[in-house]
C-alpha cells in the first residue's frame, strides 16, 4: 500500500488500520514535510483497493463512503 511494508508505527512511512462497514480503512502517514498520506479502502465484497487523496477526511470515508466514491482511483 504504498508504506513499501513499513511497520504501522514508522514516522514517515507508517499507517493505520480501522475495520469498518464497507471493508478496511488504511491512513498512510506522510513523510516528513509532505502534506498529508493517502487513504486506501479495501472493499469488503469485491477485494478492490481504492485510493483517496489527504483532502478526502478518513472520517467523511468512513460515514458516506457512496458519495466520495468518486474521488477515490482504484489502485492497480
Amino acid at each position: 500500500m504504498g508504506a513499501g511494508g513499513a511497520p504501522s508505527e514508522d514516522p514517515e512511512r507508517g499507517w493505520e488500520l480501522e475495520e469498518f462497514d464497507v471493508g478496511w480503512l488504511i491512513i498512510a502517514k506522510a513523510a516528513i514535510g509532505r502534506r498529508g498520506g493517502p487513504t486506501y479502502v479495501i472493499e469488503r465484497d469485491s477485494g478492490r483497493v481504492m485510493r483517496f487523496p489527504s483532502i478526502v477526511p478518513p472520517t467523511r470515508i468512513i460515514e458516506e463512503y457512496d458519495e466520495v466514491l468518486s474521488y477515490g482511483r482504484p489502485r492497480n
